[in-house]
C-alpha cells in the first residue's frame, strides 16, 4: 500500500520521515555516514569490524567517517555501556580492531595482514577502560610500542605521558607516533630548549 502525504504537506517530508525510519531500523547507514546515537550491540560490532579492516587510521572508515572520529565515537558509547561480559568482550573487539588499524598502517594492500597479540591488546584494553594498574614486561621486539600508540589514539583526547630511558628510544617513539594523523607531540630531553616544545 502507497503511503499517502497529510494535506498540504511537501513530498519531500514523507520521504525524509521514510529514510529516518529505514535508518533507526537498519542502524549505521554506511552509505551515508550516519552514526546512530544510541547504537545496539549489534551496531557497535559492525562498526568496530570495519575498523579492525582499516590499514592505518588515515582515511575513511566505510560508514565515511574519518577513522579518528570514529574511534571517538566507538569509545564514547562503549565506555557507557554498563559493566556486563557483553560490555567487556566489546571492549576487547574494539581495542583488537584499533590496534589492528594501527599495526598496519604500512602494510602494503593485499599483503597478509599483521595481528596484534593477546597480551598487547589486554593491556591495552586494561589502561584505556581503567580495568586497574597495568605493568606489561616483555621482551625486545615484542611490541610494546604498539600498546603506547594504540592507548595514545583511543584517548586522543588526554594527555599521555611516556617516559622513555633512552633518548634514541623516545625518538623513534616520537617517529612513530608522528606519523598518525592528528597527533600532537611534545618530545623532552636533555637538550630541549625551551623556545620550540612543540613537535609540527
Amino acid at each position: 500500500m502507497e503511503e499517502q502525504n497529510a494535506p498540504g504537506a511537501p513530498a519531500q517530508d514523507l520521504s525524509e520521515a521514510t529514510t529516518t525510519r529505514a535508518m533507526v531500523r537498519s542502524g549505521p547507514n554506511l552509505a551515508t555516514g550516519h552514526l546512530p546515537d544510541k547504537p545496539t550491540s549489534d551496531d557497535l560490532q559492525r562498526l568496530i569490524s570495519g575498523l579492525g579492516r582499516l590499514n592505518g587510521l588515515a582515511g575513511l572508515h566505510g560508514s565515511g567517517v574519518l577513522a579518528r572520529d570514529l574511534i571517538r565515537y566507538l569509545f564514547k558509547h562503549i565506555q557507557d555501556r554498563p559493566s556486563s561480559d557483553h560490555t567487556f568482550l566489546l571492549q576487547y573487539n574494539f581495542t583488537l580492531a584499533v590496534a589492528r588499524a594501527v599495526l598496519n598502517r604500512n602494510t602494503p594492500i593485499g599483503s597478509e595482514r599483521l595481528q596484534p597479540r593477546v597480551g598487547q591488546v589486554q593491556s591495552i584494553q586494561r589502561v584505556v577502560f581503567r580495568h586497574g594498574d597495568t605493568i606489561l614486561v616483555a621482551w625486545t621486539g615484542y611490541g610494546k610500542t604498539i600498546v603506547l600508540q594504540t592507548v595514545s589514539i583511543v584517548l586522543q583526547d588526554q594527555v599521555i605521558i611516556q617516559l622513555c630511558p633512552l633518548k634514541r628510544l623516545g625518538q623513534d617513539q616520537v617517529d612513530s607516533i608522528a606519523q598518525i594523523p592528528g597527533a600532537r607531540l611534545l618530545f623532552i630531553d636533555g637538550e630541549t630548549n625551551n623556545k620550540k616544545l612543540w613537535l609540527p
